[in-house]
């Protein structure tokens, strides 16, 4: 047969001949669970070195399609989806107070009981605003950046 002179007479090593497409077309099979069956047919006529980087080629697809099918499973169900907007609105989040930090925003201005007690001081309300707004003018160059930076990663 085609694959065991390969195998025996080449030392190539299964999973390079599949990647090469020398199994499929050996073995007359594009299909994955049909190329594997037609392999374990022809093991018993293999050195048992042969045997073993079969198995491992077998073990590593079943391996890859079981981690495809938990993926696709995720985009299925939607939790890859939950977990990529969760990630990106934390990081959107993250982006934004540190580049509010870095325009001296007083994150502590308003208290996070602010209905139960008042700010200690509304100068610090008011200069949070201004820094809000002077980021949010048409030619500041730094939300352009920002902007950029937070996107673009």
């Amino acid at each position: 047969s085609k694959i065991i002179n390969a195998i025996v007479a080449s030392g190539i090593s299964v999973a390079h001949l599949w990647v090469e497409g020398t199994i499929p077309e050996a073995v007359g099979h594009t299909n994955v669970h049909d190329c594997l069956a037609k392999l374990f047919l022809i093991l018993d006529r293999l050195d048992v070195k042969a045997k073993m980087e079969v198995w491992v080629l077998g073990s590593n697809l079943k391996r890859y399609r079981d981690g495809v099918e938990e993926h696709l499973d995720s985009i299925v169900n939607g939790s890859f989806k939950r977990m990529i907007s969760s990630w990106w609105l934390q990081r959107v989040e993250d982006s934004v107070h540190n580049f509010l930090i870095n325009r001296h925003y007083d994150e502590n201005a308003v208290p996070s009981d602010y209905t139960d007690r008042p700010p200690p001081s509304s100068l610090a309300i008011e200069a949070n605003l201004d820094i809000v707004q002077q980021a949010m003018q048409p030619d500041c160059e730094d939300l352009y950046k920002f902007v950029e930076a937070t996107v673009g990663e």
